[in-house]
């Protein structure tokens, strides 16, 4: 894995006790536990996204929340206090700020933070300069077409498509406007820039939306596949400025 040494991460803070004066259970009133969620790491090195599901809350916990770890996440290091953003992965909670508090096997404690009110499809993607070509795959050519694209065989030609480049992105995909439709979970091959880079990342996803704006312009949302771990890095590093200045 790439280190991305030239971050500067937010510094860990205390978290003896809630910052809000209103009972903490309460900002979590209206979801319905457990929940799958997605908690970004973002002093791990790169930052990344972990899949769990939020535990059901305990009296005796206090401003702590428990989650339970999908079996294939990787196991996680962090110092006591480092910073984690929750996302609900249904959009059914807000978007909160945790410090790592403790772990055992399968499960992680995180200590509430912060709340922030938000437009719940705004994150966890942002805005930013992302130059993209891609290419929707029939599914019978799949994967000669995914080898011959990842091994530099094939290029860029007249088939792929290039939507405007300030578009919504993430560490997991991204979400454009296209005139051509794409059905649900087609295979596209991507050639994608990330911010002023000169460089260009070579990767595959799929389309998870495709949503009818009007007559000719449709909302395109993408799941990125295999993605080197160049472009993570650049991404994260996008994502972390964006995050600097919301935070």
């Amino acid at each position: 894995m790439l280190r991305i040494d030239s971050i500067e991460f937010l510094q860990p803070v205390e978290f003896n006790v809630s910052v809000l004066s209103t009972p903490f259970q309460s900002i979590l009133a209206d979801v319905k536990l457990p929940t799958p969620v997605e908690i970004l790491l973002l002093q791990s090195v790169p930052p990344r996204w972990i899949k769990a599901t939020l535990l059901p809350l305990q009296e005796d916990q206090g401003d702590l929340l428990t989650l339970q770890l999908q079996k294939e996440e990787d196991p996680i290091i962090l110092p006591f206090g480092a910073k984690v953003i929750l996302h609900f992965s249904n959009d059914d909670g807000p978007m909160l700020s945790l410090g790592y508090y403790d772990q055992e096997e399968g499960s992680i404690t995180l200590q509430f933070s912060q709340v922030h009110q938000r437009d719940k499809r705004s994150f966890p993607r942002h805005y930013g300069n992302i130059p993209l070509s891609f290419r929707p795959i029939p599914e019978m050519e799949e994967e000669l077409s995914v080898k011959q694209w990842l091994k530099n065989h094939t290029d860029v030609d007249s088939r792929w498509l290039t939507p405007e480049p300030f578009m919504n992105f993430s560490l997991g995909g991204l979400s454009f406007e296209s005139p051509t439709p794409l059905d649900y979970q087609t295979l596209v091959l991507l050639n994608m820039g990330i911010g002023q880079s000169e460089e260009r990342w070579r990767g595959t996803a799929r389309v998870v939306r495709c949503i009818e704006i009007n007559a000719t312009t449709y909302d395109i949302a993408i799941s990125f596949e295999e993605i080197p771990d160049g472009a993570i890095e650049a991404l994260s590093e996008l994502t972390l400025s964006v995050q600097e200045a919301l935070l």
